[in-house]
C-alpha cells in the first residue's frame, strides 16, 4: 500500500467523523466572517456607528445637566454625578480640561 492510498484511506475515514465535520465547519464559518469582514469594510462602518452614537449622545448629556443645573433640588446630587462622569466615561487627561 502506497503512501498516498494510506492518506486517501485516513481522509476519508475522517470525513465519515463527526468530529472532522465539525471541524471543517467552524473552519469554513471563519473564513466566511473573515472575509466579509475584510471584504466588506466593517472597521469603516464601526467608526462610522460610533461617530454617529456620539453625535446624539454628547448633545442628551449636555440638556439633562443644563436642566439639572436649574433645578435647585439636584445640588446636591450634581457633584457626586460629575464625579461618577469624570470617573467612568471621561478620558484619562480630563484634569486638563476641569473647570
Amino acid at each position: 500500500m502506497t503512501t498516498s492510498s494510506k492518506l486517501r484511506k485516513t481522509f476519508l475515514f475522517l470525513r465519515r467523523t463527526k468530529g472532522f465535520k465539525t471541524i471543517t465547519k467552524s473552519i469554513f464559518h471563519l473564513y466566511l466572517i473573515i472575509t466579509t469582514v475584510l471584504g466588506n469594510g466593517v472597521s469603516v462602518v464601526a467608526g462610522a456607528l460610533t461617530y454617529n452614537t456620539l453625535l446624539a449622545i454628547v448633545p442628551i448629556v449636555l440638556v439633562f445637566f443644563s436642566v439639572l443645573h436649574m433645578l435647585p433640588a439636584f445640588n446636591s446630587i450634581k457633584d457626586s454625578l460629575q464625579e461618577f462622569i469624570f470617573e467612568n466615561i471621561a478620558p484619562s487627561n480630563i484634569e486638563d480640561f476641569n473647570v
